[in-house]
């Protein structure tokens, strides 16, 4: 969930990394193709890859982001940490099958 939440949220400056706690905290930055900015808080509470092990808050300039912004993004960054698991263990099974050879 933490590369999946740095790669999705590349675009924001990052102000502030914890990798033992979880916790990334950006400043503002606008989305490729946007022009709204935002920062964002991110927590990763717990190793499952579900939203339950995320807490992820969203704001622009004038507040909260709106929820289906917030929740859009909050799905991408699942479904990134969703493919990176899936490629990280294809990769060590093709290197599993690779050494048996």
């Amino acid at each position: 969930m933490w590369l999946a939440s740095l790669d999705i949220l590349d675009f924001l400056p990052i102000e502030s990394k914890n990798a033992e706690n979880g916790l990334i905290v950006t400043g503002h930055g606008k989305p490729p193709g946007g022009d709204t900015e935002y920062r964002a808080t991110i927590l990763i509470v717990d190793t499952a890859i579900d939203a339950s092990a995320l807490k992820f808050s969203l704001f622009t300039k004038n507040g909260p982001a709106a929820p289906n912004i917030r929740q859009g993004i909050e799905q991408a960054i699942i479904s990134r940490a969703r493919e990176m698991y899936s490629a990280r263990n294809n990769s060590a099974q093709d290197q599993q099958g690779n050494f048996q050879n």
